[in-house]
């Protein structure tokens, strides 16, 4: 199934509760835009959802 994330406060969210390695492990295709991502600027931030995605 995928889930598909329209607004980057979705990821903040997950990357303050630092959940974000569960939130990658949950059992769905997790998609979003080139916009959501553009939107991740902190350096901490975009190093976390890299770690964890192919871009």
């Amino acid at each position: 199934m995928k889930l598909i994330i329209t607004d980057s406060s979705v990821f903040f969210d997950i990357i303050k509760i630092q959940a974000l390695p569960e939130f990658f492990a949950l059992d769905f295709e997790i998609c979003t835009t080139d916009f959501v991502k553009g939107e991740i600027l902190e350096s901490e931030q975009r190093e976390a959802k890299e770690s964890l995605t192919n871009s």
